[in-house]
């Protein structure tokens, strides 16, 4: 029998989820400071890398500001983030926004 060594990857998957919630924080922080969509594509463009524990957040938002989907991926505490950023930018953005809270169940 092959004895293990260095961690398993169970262990290894429950480190990498463990610090990407550690990330969400920082990440939810940052999208309730947007105001405008502007703001929100910003903001992607300053994700982490690929690679980075949190950067599913941010692929996360791709999806919805590049393609208007919300992925399967995407947890309950996004999607009302996202909900709330369909507000804010509501006044600049109204068939944007609309469009949103049909995809993400909200309403006006």
């Amino acid at each position: 029998m092959k004895k293990q060594t260095g961690p398993t990857k169970a262990a290894n998957d429950a480190r990498r989820e463990a610090a990407t919630r550690a990330h969400w924080p920082t990440f939810k922080r940052r999208l309730e400071q947007c105001t405008s969509l502007k703001d929100a594509q910003e903001l992607l463009c300053q994700a982490v890398p690929e690679s980075a524990p949190g950067y599913v957040y941010y692929r996360n938002l791709g999806a919805l500001l590049h393609d208007n989907m919300v992925t399967k991926e995407a947890t309950a505490d996004e999607v009302a983030l996202y909900r709330a950023l369909a507000g804010r930018i509501a006044a600049t953005q109204p068939a944007l926004a609309a469009t949103w809270r049909n995809l993400l169940g909200g309403g006006g």
